[in-house]
């Protein structure tokens, strides 16, 4: 790979029921040296393609809201292996900030980024450098299926799942972070001394204080946990569509 072609070698799917926004990403991709790019209007085509293709995709970059199949429905497709789809294939979900309502299901499934539409060369260049080089690990295909399960309840574009199944804490998705189980999606009282900061100001390490929700109420994260590098990175990304989350309640940290 060069400076000028970052992509090369790299093979993408595009999904979007848009035409001008998926020739766009299909133009930004090429423009960046990648060796192959598919299109697919919705998830159903996408799926069809990812079990039929030759190639190996590197990444999906799917748009949220389409129709028949939304994008949420095919990142759950993907993570729980439906089909046969390999799961953990990257999936950067491109995004309206009028999508924010669907941002907790997304990230519940581990989405590998988000990138607001209709995105640069530079913002687009910048978040695939960051999966493609940290692809993010996935769990077990149960532990997506209650997820999948309320996508699949809320598929049409007019009614977003926005609220968590009590159980479910997206920080016991990720293999690299521990999160304490949610008890409920009700933000419980905070216990000690704590303090709110932005997220280009927390540390890592710090300890969140109150349980973390996405716009809807759908629990991103519950109080107690532990905010390492990779969280921080992911919910940075997440503040860039839902601002819900651009700042958190944390204890106090000591060195």
């Amino acid at each position: 790979m060069t400076e000028s072609a970052p992509l090369q070698g790299r093979a993408f799917l595009v999904v979007d029921d848009e035409t001008f926004v998926r020739g766009l990403v299909v133009r930004l991709l090429r423009g960046m040296g990648a060796w192959v790019v598919e299109e697919a209007a919705d998830g159903g085509a996408a799926v069809a393609l990812l079990k039929s293709s030759e190639y190996q995709f590197d990444c999906v970059l799917t748009d949220f809201a389409m129709r028949p199949r939304n994008g949420l429905r095919l990142l759950a497709d993907i993570r729980t292996g439906a089909e046969g789809l390999k799961r953990n294939t990257p999936v950067l979900m491109l995004t309206a900030h009028s999508d924010a309502g669907l941002v907790w299901a997304a990230f519940q499934l581990d989405t590998s980024g988000f990138l607001v539409k209709p995105p640069t060369r530079a913002s687009l260049a910048e978040r695939l450098e960051k999966i493609l080089s940290r692809p993010l690990p996935v769990k077990s295909a149960d532990a997506y299926r209650q997820i999948a399960a309320v996508v699949a309840q809320a598929e049409t574009v007019e009614t977003p799942p926005t609220t968590a199944p009590n159980t479910v804490n997206a920080g016991t998705l990720l293999a690299q972070d521990t999160a304490r189980p949610a008890a409920a999606t009700a933000e419980p009282a905070a216990s000690g001394p704590e303090f709110q900061v932005a997220l280009d100001k927390v540390r890592e390490g710090a300890v969140l204080s109150r349980n973390l929700l996405a716009t809807g109420g759908g629990l991103l994260l519950a109080n107690g946990t532990q905010l390492t590098g990779r969280l921080i990175e992911r919910l940075r990304d997440l503040a860039e569509v839902d601002a819900a989350v651009a700042t958190v309640w944390v204890h106090p940290t000591t060195d």
